[in-house]
């Protein structure tokens, strides 16, 4: 998304986060608007492969999912830097993370929790190099989204806070 300050000219700009080029030509666009104040990177997915234990995680999965929920990330975030930098003016840019980048869940989602505490991490590397640019770097971590992917394991989290609270 990219939004001018002084005026209404804003825009949405979709691409896919695996792919560097759209991902580069995305902050371009933005950049050729007047500039970029702010950015929201929503990169991000799951897969079924990664409902199964750690150990049964085929490598492939794993790549795959590094490459769209946290090298995704980082490239947008690059770029949009790069074009903060260059006009002078700072600017805010925030990740979307996840719930699982500060948690771990029992037997399931190890690839997408690598990924989402390494979009935490990174976030916080941004932050800290360019604060003094007036760049702000945020991370936000939403929880699950009740869908056909998580729908049983949605249950299953909502049983387990049941069982604690009726515990206490």
């Amino acid at each position: 998304v990219a939004a001018r300050a002084d005026g209404p000219r804003r825009a949405f700009f979709k691409a896919d986060a695996t792919d560097e080029a759209q991902v580069k030509a995305s902050v371009d666009a933005a950049v050729a608007l007047g500039g970029l104040d702010f950015a929201f990177n929503n990169a991000g997915g799951g897969h079924e492969g990664d409902m199964a234990p750690p150990h049964a995680l085929s490598v492939a999965d794993f790549r795959a999912l590094t490459e769209l929920n946290l090298i995704g990330v980082f490239a947008a975030t690059k770029y949009q830097v790069e074009a903060m930098l260059a006009r002078g003016k700072g600017g805010s840019i925030v990740n979307c993370g996840s719930i699982a980048g500060s948690r771990a869940f029992p037997g399931i989602f190890a690839a997408y929790t690598t990924t989402k505490h390494a979009v935490a991490g990174l976030t916080k590397a941004f932050a800290l190099s360019y604060a003094t640019e007036g760049i702000r770097v945020n991370t936000i971590a939403p929880g699950f989204t009740p869908s056909e992917l998580t729908a049983g394991f949605v249950a299953a989290e909502a049983m387990g806070v049941a069982r604690a609270a009726a515990a206490m």
